[in-house]
């Protein structure tokens, strides 16, 4: 039996066990249409936690790649480059990486958590002091909402919404990106918020890819005001309306006009 051949030596496979995986659909670019924000173009990602049965290995993984490992499967893995930059080991696939299933690779009980945890941290209720290292869930009603809008950055424009949480201590102020900022929220709605980092310099919260949103539904109440102003956002095409509160009420152009 041959070996295939190859253009220049390469590392040896490397025999890793996947124990644990997620795999998200999210948005690559946005757009605003009708003044509305609203995904342009959207990818398949996975995220694979590996092991060798004595170190964490983090995969990042994409398109047709996401389905080549499967949870609980070992693997010889071939032609892909291995770093540990940063202090993290991780694991790429290049056009020439090969996989191929092998028998279990052994991994202690301790790893496995370590493993799990990495894909999916632990988000706790906040507590005094707050860091800027640990993950937080946030619960409470919507008592402000922005409108959702672009915002430039190095890797081009991406949704941005500010949201103010009343819980049953203090007020929270959370700035939603990417793709949770696209969630569908309304004032006066309970929602839980989990995975936010504290950003120390804004004395606020901030969404993480890891963020999810939990919405409870509440019975639509109709209520009476007076409207003593009128503004409209060229930008966006929303229309804020002032009451004689001195509230402010967002209203999408599919909802307002004139």
């Amino acid at each position: 039996m041959f070996s295939r051949p190859t253009p220049y030596n390469r590392e040896a496979p490397i025999r890793l066990k996947c124990i644990a995986k997620q795999v998200v659909t999210r948005a690559e670019s946005w757009e605003m249409v009708e003044g509305l924000v609203v995904a342009k173009t959207n990818k398949v990602t996975a995220t694979c936690a590996l092991s060798d049965g004595k170190r964490l290995v983090l995969a990042h993984l994409k398109d047709a790649d996401c389905v080549r490992v499967d949870e609980g499967m070992s693997y010889f893995i071939k032609n892909s480059n291995l770093t540990s930059r940063y202090g993290e080991d991780k694991l790429f696939f290049t056009p020439s990486t090969v996989v191929y299933k092998a028998a279990n690779v052994s991994v202690a009980l301790e790893l496995e958590v370590r493993c799990y945890q990495a894909i999916h941290p632990n988000s706790k209720d906040p507590e005094e002091p707050l860091n800027g290292e640990d993950y937080y869930t946030l619960r409470g009603e919507v008592v402000k909402l922005s409108t959702t809008h672009l915002q430039a950055t190095k890797n081009g424009p991406v949704p941005i919404r500010d949201v103010s949480l009343k819980s049953k201590t203090r007020d929270l102020e959370v700035s939603l990106w990417r793709d949770a900022a696209t969630e569908e929220l309304t004032l006066g709605q309970p929602v839980n918020l989990s995975h936010l980092k504290w950003r120390i310099r804004d004395g606020k919260f901030n969404s993480t890819a890891y963020t999810v949103v939990q919405k409870t539904e509440v019975s639509i109440k109709k209520c009476t005001v007076e409207i003593v102003g009128v503004s409209s956002d060229a930008k966006s095409g929303v229309t804020i309306l002032l009451t004689t509160e001195m509230d402010e009420y967002v209203l999408p152009p599919t909802v307002w006009s004139g």
